[in-house]
């Protein structure tokens, strides 16, 4: 980038911030005033050339090299250097926000720091970053040029450092007292020098990766990094850490319509369940949107329906597929599904807390919460394991000592366990909370896990918590905003029916705090009026097995 009429004069801004002097200060030294300068480097105004003059001899530069006029014959800069393996950008949904936000905290790190964006598998903070790179003001920001790496969970140190050295056309120093991984940081930091660089490391997983990616660039670089570790987040970026929250149900009922219209179409309420099933988490949408796509393109009623039943079932969902392509060679290496990227956060857990994760996907998904003591009742985990999980984006801390678990990762850990002793547990815990002094306190907030212990009774015949909990529902049917939170239990239960005996303790559920006519939110409109009395067309939708069959959940990562 050179002078360009009417865009921000970063290097004229550069010079000044590089000798620490203000806006004022610059002014003074000048005879002009703040505003003058202010519009000087928004480019708002053109420098005459009385102040081209006195603002050179300042800077001991030409008028060119500070921006104030163009001179192409003049080298005023490095030319700018684009990663050419940086993956296009496609147009985000519901993020104008946090990258206003994201321009924000970069625009206001000095130079040498770093932001974070942090967040569970899946919620799309890569497809954040390279928007963000791909921006046109960040360009104009990051004029002499932006670098890119896919890190993962066991980069190439030496293989990332060549690439970039082969970009910058250098090599690494030829200091014999240095390793060959500090030649090249030696070597890369010297050919950088006083260049004006964004480095986005995506996808970062170690400290240690950490430590040595950001330690490339030179004075006046900054670094854009994403993780699944809020400990790294919190390490690279301190305060500047963004948290990448999922897509509210409108915005992931957007993102859905604009890669599936059709299937949108044809089937909007049941497009927008699944948009609750998944939690408007961006990559399982994705994947849910393009298998539609391929599905609903023949305009067969038939195909489409079985396409839906399909995605009814969690396993289905988190084994949904899309190709990856290698770098080096361009050719479809490996897949990428919702089960394989939560996986890889799993594989990194100890063995305690993956216990732990997969006991605690009894608890109603999000929006719901539960306390800290409920946690440790059902899982028998200290709290230390909880940080883990929050640590590792498999947890959400919320508020003083309650938790929530995201639906997609309520899916995922309750397909690689029984849950049978947890039930049992957790149906035993409610059951006794009811009594506690300050129940009418906390009733509110623990509604829905309440009515998710009224379903495992009935589920495993419990007949004393049954009706422990079915008249405490039934005393207070008229609560205040029942209808609402029952309404959020169901989306989270109904997500993990798979046999009659399911549908059966739903049923008997819904009639203690009834609202049996619910029954009918999981059937096709033109079958409802049948469902209370026949539970075929359910059991048929949903992929209902009977109580006694089983499936295997493949837990490799191809």
């Amino acid at each position: 980038m050179t002078f360009q009429r009417g865009k921000p004069n970063v290097r004229l801004r550069d010079e000044r911030v590089r000798r620490h002097w203000s806006q004022q200060e610059l002014a003074d030294m000048i005879g002009a005033t703040l505003n003058t300068v202010s519009r000087w480097e928004r480019g708002l105004t053109d420098c005459s050339p009385y102040f081209r003059n006195k603002l050179a001899e300042l800077f001991g530069k030409s008028a060119s090299q500070l921006w104030l006029v163009p001179d192409p014959d003049e080298e005023g800069t490095h030319p700018a250097l684009y990663d050419p393996v940086l993956p296009a950008a496609r147009k985000l949904i519901g993020r104008d926000e946090l990258l206003g936000r994201l321009k924000s905290e970069l625009h206001n790190t000095q130079e040498g720091g770093a932001v974070a964006l942090v967040g569970m598998p899946g919620v799309g903070k890569s497809a954040i970053s390279l928007a963000f790179a791909h921006d046109a003001q960040i360009r104009d920001w990051f004029y002499e040029g932006i670098l890119w790496v896919d890190a993962g969970p066991h980069p190439n140190i030496l293989n990332i450092l060549s690439r970039w050295g082969a970009l910058l056309g250098t090599e690494p120093s030829a200091n014999s007292d240095l390793t060959v991984r500090d030649a090249w940081l030696l070597g890369l930091r010297m050919a950088i020098g006083t260049r004006r660089m964004l480095f986005v490391i995506d996808n970062l997983w170690r400290l240690e990766d950490a430590m040595v990616l950001m330690h490339v660039g030179g004075l006046y670089c900054t670094y854009l990094v994403t993780t699944r570790f809020t400990n790294i987040a919190l390490y690279v970026a301190g305060e500047r850490m963004i948290t990448v929250p999922e897509l509210s149900i409108e915005d992931g009922f957007q993102l859905l319509e604009k890669i599936a219209p059709g299937a949108v179409r044809a089937e909007r309420e049941r497009m927008v369940q699944l948009v609750q099933y998944v939690g408007g988490l961006p990559l399982a949408l994705v994947l849910i949107g393009q298998y539609m796509r391929l599905e609903a393109h023949t305009h067969q009623a038939r195909r489409l329906q079985l396409a839906l039943d399909n995605l009814t079932h969690s396993e289905k969902r988190l084994q949904l597929e899309q190709p990856l392509m290698t770098l080096a060679h361009s050719t479809v290496s490996s897949t990428l599904s919702l089960q394989a990227a939560i996986s890889l956060s799993d594989q990194h857990l100890s063995r305690q807390a993956q216990d732990a994760l997969r006991q605690l996907s009894v608890f109603p998904a999000k929006p719901s919460t539960f306390s800290e003591q409920a946690a440790q009742a059902i899982t028998g985990a200290p709290v230390e394991v909880f940080d883990q999980l929050c640590d590792a984006g498999l947890l959400e801390a919320r508020g003083r000592d309650r938790y929530s678990l995201h639906p997609c990762i309520v899916d995922y850990a309750s397909l690689h366990t029984d849950r049978h002793i947890a039930e049992h547990r957790f149906t035993h815990y409610y059951g006794e909370l009811l009594t506690a002094e300050n129940m009418d306190q906390s009733f509110e907030q623990e509604q829905i896990n309440l009515f998710a212990a009224l379903f495992f009774a009935c589920k495993h015949r419990m007949g004393a918590q049954r009706e422990k909990l079915g008249a405490e529902f039934q005393l207070l049917k008229d609560v205040g905003e029942f209808d609402e939170l029952t309404d959020t239990a169901l989306v989270s239960i109904s997500s993990g029916l798979r046999t009659t005996e399911d549908f059966d303790a739903l049923e008997k559920a819904l009639y203690y705090v009834g609202k049996l006519e619910w029954m009918q939110r999981w059937a096709c409109p033109c079958e409802r009026e049948y469902v209370i009395t026949d539970k075929s067309y359910l059991i048929k939708a949903n992929g209902v097995r009977k109580h006694d069959e089983t499936f295997a959940i493949s837990q490799t990562i191809s």
